[in-house]
C-alpha cells in the first residue's frame, strides 16, 4: 500500500470476523517496520475511527471483481476477500466458483435447482469457461 486516500481496506472485526473500513488522512504510508505501526481507520458501517496495526489491514478488490467466477482472479489473493466473493455468491445461489483450476461448492442447505435436465444438456458438450461453475462443467471436462 503506498497511496492512503480514500483506500477502503478489509480490517479484522470479533463479530463479523472481516468488515470494511477506510483509510483516514493522507499522509504516506511507510512499509519499512509494519509490524509496529499502526492506521486511522473510518470503519463505513459506523463511521468510528480506530487505530489498526497495519500487519491487520488487507487491501479491498475493486467493485468489478464482485461474485467472480473464478476466485484467482481477484487483484487482492487474501482471506477477507475471498471470504467476501464466496458469501456474496452463496447469497445469490451461486453455490459453485472456482478457484484456479478447483471448484469451490458451499452447501446451500436447501434444494435449489441446479441439477434439472436443462443444466445437464447446457454443460454437454460445452468447455468448461463457457458457462459459469457449476459441477456438470467440471465432470463434462472430465468426460472429454
Amino acid at each position: 500500500m503506498t497511496e492512503n486516500e480514500n483506500q477502503i481496506v478489509w480490517i479484522p472485526d470479533e463479530t463479523q470476523t472481516f468488515i470494511k473500513g477506510e483509510i483516514v488522512g493522507n499522509e504516506p504510508i511507510d512499509e519499512t517496520n509494519k509490524e509496529n505501526k499502526s492506521l486511522e481507520v473510518r470503519i463505513l458501517d459506523t463511521n468510528e475511527v480506530k487505530m489498526i496495526p497495519m500487519k491487520d489491514i488487507q487491501p479491498v478488490n475493486p467493485t468489478s471483481f464482485e461474485k467472480i467466477d473464478n476466485m484467482s482472479e481477484l487483484t487482492f489473493l487474501n482471506e477477507p476477500s475471498v471470504l467476501h466473493n464466496l458469501e456474496n455468491r452463496y447469497k445469490d445461489d451461486m453455490i459453485y466458483t472456482y478457484s484456479g483450476l478447483f471448484l469451490v461448492a458451499i452447501n446451500p442447505y436447501c434444494n435449489i435447482k441446479l441439477y434439472t435436465p436443462e443444466f445437464i444438456n447446457l454443460y454437454h458438450g460445452s468447455v468448461k469457461e463457457e458457462h459459469k461453475p457449476h459441477i456438470f462443467a467440471v465432470a463434462e471436462e472430465a468426460y472429454q
